[in-house]
């Protein structure tokens, strides 16, 4: 059982025992917003709180062989904590925190492999597990990029506040690769003078109830069904975040160029290399402009040339001829129809047209070169 805090070096960070002259960064990096935001430490968290965690928790910690914490230092300036709660049995979990100002370096990446490392090597661990709670994008990021597996959400399972939290989960093994087990899919923005995609954002929610409620897109689109409010909407975004993440879907926004207002969805979707399926919903007021044409050949660009798909499909309810004409203007073909698969509102299944496009299909002359376009209304996939 080791009781004293070895010191841990890489070319870019060093780990070390935590000093009451941490205390005043420790209190920074408690009342941090990001911080009280994804733990339950106290909004009253002081420097007499501070120095107690410092003088009497961590080295009670460490001498039980229960808690092993390090300060985090990079160019001499303290910057975060790292630290592994031993759970016995060869098992322990991690956390991590970093102050605003260093985060985006990397630096808690390279602090965690050397933690991870020192754990399984000198505390002879089989097993190291990590929890966030769900929607803690960045935390999951970082386990990602450390080669947890992201195995389950534990419903209700993270004490937080006066409540309890769903909480993601995932471990890594000894001797497993610190390295990512999946893709996580980025979302660059891309645009021309028609239209901009760029990643679904929070400011995005309001616009989305109000396209979501609209009435063609109700009588085609299942997973917009009533009622569509703003807790709707921003479930629809966690599982945008979760397939990107998960390494099956890009998403974006539809976005004017002019002002960034949003238009609508545009989504690569159920990607299961080496093909994929192209989705989308629009705005109301994206429609008669071209828009959603337009954004699904930017798409189109992106899954062959950046993703590496060497198949898209494109499903379009038989009624909704609008969407068809969009599959065609976009260089999709048509390769047959399948029965009573698609949703219509007001009638129930109807037949629904499947179409593919290949690398090296010819694309149709972009229509907004001559004819006026009017494509209106989504497709069921999104």
């Amino acid at each position: 059982m080791l009781t004293d805090t070895p010191t841990l070096r890489d070319d870019l960070v060093s780990l070390r025992a935590l000093r009451v002259e941490d205390a005043d960064m420790v209190v920074q990096l408690s009342l941090d917003p990001v911080t009280q935001r994804w733990t339950s430490i106290a909004p009253a968290f002081n420097v007499t709180d501070a120095l107690h965690w410092i003088t009497q928790i961590i080295p009670d910690g460490w001498a039980a062989g229960r808690d092993s914490t390090f300060a985090v230092e990079h160019d001499g300036a303290l910057v975060g904590t790292v630290g592994l709660r031993i759970e016995g049995d060869g098992t322990a979990e991690i956390s991590y925190a970093v102050l605003p100002e260093h985060r985006g370096l990397g630096l808690a990446e390279r602090a965690c492999r050397l933690l991870i490392d020192w754990g399984f090597e000198a505390l002879g661990l089989h097993t190291i597990k990590w929890l966030a709670p769900k929607g803690h994008w960045a935390s999951r990021k970082l386990a990602w990029r450390l080669g947890f597996s992201i195995d389950a959400t534990l419903r209700s399972w993270l004490p937080h506040r006066d409540t309890h939290v769903d909480a993601w989960a995932g471990a890594l093994l000894r001797g497993e690769a610190l390295q990512p087990r999946s893709e996580w899919f980025a979302v660059p923005t891309i645009e021309d003078a028609l239209v901009r995609l760029r990643r679904v954002e929070a400011k995005d929610l309001d616009e989305m109830v109000i396209g979501a409620n609209d009435p063609r897109n109700q009588e085609w689109i299942r997973k917009l069904a009533p009622p569509f409010d703003s807790g709707s909407a921003q479930s629809y975004l966690d599982g945008y975040e979760e397939g990107m993440a998960n390494g099956s879907a890009v998403h974006w926004a539809m976005a004017d160029p002019e002002d960034d207002g949003f238009l609508g969805v545009m989504s690569v979707l159920r990607i299961t290399r080496p093909q994929g399926e192209i989705g989308y919903w629009s705005h109301p007021r994206a429609r008669g402009r071209g828009v959603v044409t337009r954004a699904t050949r930017l798409a189109v660009k992106h899954a062959f040339a950046e993703l590496g798909l060497e198949r898209l499909c494109l499903y379009a309810a038989t009624p909704n001829v609008a969407s068809g004409k969009v599959a065609t203007r976009a260089g999709f073909i048509r390769i047959g129809t399948e029965r009573h698969s698609a949703p219509q509102h007001s009638v129930g299944m109807v037949d629904c047209e499947a179409f593919d496009l290949l690398p090296d299909d010819p694309l149709p002359d972009d229509p907004l070169l001559g004819e006026a376009v009017t494509d209106q209304i989504g497709n069921p996939s999104t």
